[in-house]
């Protein structure tokens, strides 16, 4: 039960040839994840604006087909707002579009996509207002990316061909030897030609759906408009899926001559790749992910043809076969028996590693759809093993003599169970994986929608607590604190302890001098880090004292004193401090930069003042400014960028000199201290 030394060479020469080629394709640059998720907005969804925002901009894991993409904004009751034109960046993972002015109230935006990656649609729809007094109760943010059922149908025809396909010509040329000592009519099957018009027919109609998905009116329209097949073919999806369709039709015309069924071969395992190049895993742009998936593909599609081909020639002969067949027969299957074993385990080992790429959680294996797929083509991946096992117990030594039923029983029974696993891999293609791991986790509609503007003016203040910074804005009516980490401008787990009341988030605020009374206030959530709670601020100073931490990060103490009503700068004052800087000499910075517990560096150097405009992000107007106090001709500015998380303290003297200032941004406090050369003012 030897393969001959010619059938072993030619196996060894196509397998050579396969892996360069597929070695010379996993180098190409990754891509980014499968299905265009939508991960960041502006607006956020659940945000509340005082003005209407100028653009609305989409970002998504991965480039987008431009023709693909739709937006529509309409009011809460229905109405259609027009938008201005679609415009793609950052590499097409980004898409924008202009509103126009937005009375007050609340707006839905839908949008749908399609994946330049893998080539399937994503769809969603969240909400936003505009003006304080907007509701948003019943409005949260949703998505769906259906199941592709089309693309799943011709994808099974696909992967159905290919398996057939590959099975016949690796029979050829690995089992060859054997199925010579068979009678001819066990070798002489018309399944190479059915199974390659299959492979055929199933390619084309998945890249006619992938252009028709680009077009918005009639498919039939669509596919005569050459921009449309343009921008299919130039993006990865469209040319995975007309690689494969070239690749297929090559072995087509190729296969009938028997000197080139072996380049048909690895043309059909070079089709093989590029279908799986499509697929979840492989789009993740991690290249373990993509190795493992084009290895799960391609001796899937042999483990499955080799079979099938061997329980189509074994049924065509009939249930009675002459005694010297009976032997061809089982002993056939013993040589395939070893190469199904091999191929199970691989087939396995290969799945589980490109599905850790997919999965965030164990649990989205069971509450997704994508997750339950996999289980029951696992299932059935499993069973088929098992059946592999038993068959190579049983003809591990075939004898004379030995009947060939047990065998048919168990080639139909395994190749069936392998026919299904092609139908949940073409299903499991075109299903949603799961979506990246939620940013924000909130127990209630609340907590995802963020808290109202600021009504008026209002008055930020900021500090350091551990490895966090902490943000705290007073607007009528309201208290707001934002905490953020290092690494994340929404880190998980963020708990307030007042040293008061080690439980609960609730902090403790001091009225002003000469009224009663220390109010502990219970915050509610309002996004990842965010808190608010309505307050009723007095005139006068408040001192709130808290203590913040989160998970991964040690947090700390922070007491704030904030005036109240909030007094914007003058901006003549302003003026005349940046002034001021701008005309000073060459001084001496001693600064300080501290990034959590005991992580502090400092350096002393000399700096002019137009030089430290330009590196500090004053404003160059005072619209951001408020004076925190005043006395003695010195004053105390303090300026908050929230686009960005930047707040700055300044002092300044009599002279409109800063002689200090404090900047935290996200991971750094930084103090600095200014002295100025005797007799410069």
């Amino acid at each position: 039960m030897r393969i001959g030394a010619l059938s072993v060479r030619r196996f060894r020469t196509v397998t050579a040839t396969l892996v360069l080629a597929a070695l010379s394709l996993l180098a190409a640059p990754a891509v980014a994840s499968a299905h265009a998720f939508l991960v960041q907005s502006t607006p956020a969804a659940g945000q509340r604006l005082r003005v209407t925002p100028r653009t609305l901009t989409l970002a998504f894991t991965e480039p987008v087909v431009q023709g693909s993409v739709q937006i529509q904004v309409k009011a809460a009751a229905g109405s259609p707002i027009k938008t201005g034109r679609i415009v793609l960046a950052s590499g097409g993972s980004t898409v924008a579009v202009s509103l126009p002015p937005l009375s007050a109230g609340v707006y839905l935006v839908d949008w749908q996509v399609v994946s330049a990656q893998d080539g399937h649609f994503s769809s969603g729809e969240f909400a936003f207002a505009v003006g304080s007094a907007a509701s948003f109760r019943g409005l949260g943010s949703t998505g769906g990316q259906p199941t592709d059922w089309p693309n799943a149908a011709a994808s099974w025809l696909l992967l159905l061909g290919l398996a057939l396909a590959l099975g016949r010509l690796a029979n050829d040329l690995v089992l060859g030897p054997r199925v010579a000592m068979a009678p001819q009519g066990f070798a002489r099957r018309p399944v190479l030609g059915i199974s390659l018009a299959l492979a055929l027919t199933g390619s084309a109609v998945s890249l006619l759906l992938f252009v028709a998905s680009l077009g918005q009116g009639n498919p039939f329209a669509t596919w005569l408009q050459v921009h449309a097949w343009a921008e299919a073919l130039s993006v990865p999806a469209g040319m995975w899926a007309a690689t494969a369709f070239v690749l297929v039709l090559y072995a087509l015309l190729t296969a009938s001559r028997r000197l080139s069924r072996a380049s048909a071969l690895v043309a059909l395992l070079l089709a093989a790749l590029a279908v799986a190049m499509r697929s979840h895993p492989a789009a993740g742009g991690a290249w373990w992910a993509s190795l493992a998936i084009a290895a799960h593909v391609m001796v899937a599609l042999l483990w499955v043809g080799m079979l099938t081909n061997l329980v189509l020639a074994l049924w065509r002969r009939g249930t009675s076969l002459p005694r010297a067949e009976v032997f061809s027969a089982i002993a056939l299957y013993a040589l395939y028996a070893r190469f199904a074993l091999f191929s199970a385990l691989a087939v396995l080992a290969s799945g589980i590693v490109a599905a850790l790429s997919v999965f965030t959680t164990a649990s989205q294996l069971t509450s997704t759809a994508y997750g339950r797929v996999l289980l029951g083509k696992a299932a059935l991946v499993v069973a088929a093993l098992l059946l592999a096992l038993l068959s190579r117990n049983h003809v591990s030594r075939p004898k004379e003599g030995d009947s060939a039923t047990p065998v048919r029983r168990a080639m139909r029974w395994e190749a069936a169970l392998l026919v299904l696993v092609l139908g949940a891999a073409s299903l499991l293609g075109n299903v949603a994986p799961p979506p990246p791991a939620p940013a924000v986790s909130p127990h209630t509609l609340d907590a995802l929608l963020g808290p109202p503007p600021p009504n008026g003016p209002a008055l930020t203040l900021a500090g350091q607590a551990g490895w966090l910074e902490v943000f705290l804005t007073a607007s009528q009516g309201r208290l707001t604190l934002q905490v953020v980490s290092p690494e994340s401008e929404q880190p998980s787990g963020v708990r307030l302890l007042s040293p008061d009341s080690p439980t609960g988030n609730t902090i403790f605020a001091e009225p002003p001098s000469g009224q009663r009374g220390s109010i502990g206030l219970a915050l509610r959530l309002c996004g990842a880090g965010c808190f608010t709670v309505p307050f009723r601020w007095r005139a006068g100073v408040t001192s709130l004292r808290l203590q913040v931490a989160a998970k991964g990060w040690a947090g700390g103490r922070l007491t704030f004193a904030l005036p109240w009503p909030p007094q914007p700068a003058d901006p003549s004052d302003w003026a005349q401090v940046l002034s001021t800087l701008s005309h000073q000499p060459r001084f001496t910075m001693h600064e300080v930069v501290t990034s959590g517990p005991h992580a502090s560096a400092s350096s002393t150097y000399q700096i002019t003042g137009s030089a430290l405009i330009k590196s500090e992000p004053y404003p160059r107007t005072a619209a951001n400014v408020y004076l925190l106090r005043q006395a003695q001709g010195a004053s105390e500015f303090v300026v908050f960028f929230p686009g960005s998380l930047i707040w700055m303290h300044i002092w300044v003297d009599s002279e409109h000199r800063i002689t200090r200032q404090v900047t935290v941004d996200q991971g750094h406090l930084i103090v600095d201290r200014i002295d100025y050369p005797a007799g410069v003012r």
